[in-house]
Order: structure tokens, then sequence, then C-alpha cells
């Protein structure tokens, strides 16, 4: 369609990806996250497993329910 920062309209840029924008006197466009490399000797390969349990660990704690769940399998209840 139309490639960044130009949009269908003519004096209306879009933001670049992961900052935010500030209003005053002027537009101040700011970046959300700024990477650092901060000396880490880990390889890529155990960072990205770093990542995954990370990311594993997360989604297993939102699916722990408050109450029991029910499964109903050809009328027969059965608690999970």
């Amino acid at each position: 369609m139309f490639r960044q920062p130009l949009t269908m309209f003519e004096s209306i840029k879009k933001f670049p990806q992961g900052s935010y924008g500030i209003s005053g006197r002027a537009l101040k466009i700011e970046k959300v996250f700024h990477p650092q490399h901060n000396g880490n000797s880990q390889s890529v390969g155990q960072i990205v497993k770093t990542i995954e349990k990370k990311i594993d660990d997360a989604v297993e704690r939102q699916l722990v329910s408050d109450r029991p769940l029910g499964v109903y399998l050809s009328a027969v209840s059965i608690r999970v």
C-alpha cells in the first residue's frame, strides 16, 4: 500500500514502528524501547531458550483457573 512514513493524506505521516509522540509546540517522537547490549556472554541459542521458557511460564500461569473446569463428553461430566 503506502511505504512508511507516507499515507494517503498529503501532510499526514505514520509514526515509526515502536515509537510514540508527545504533543507540544512541535510533535516530539520517542522510541518505546532502546535495546542495549549488556555484555551478556550467552549464545543466541541460549538466549532463545531462555525467552521461550519465560513465555511458557507466563502462559502456564495464565492458564490456571479459579474454578474447576467441567468437560462434557457424550453427556458424561468429567471434572478436570
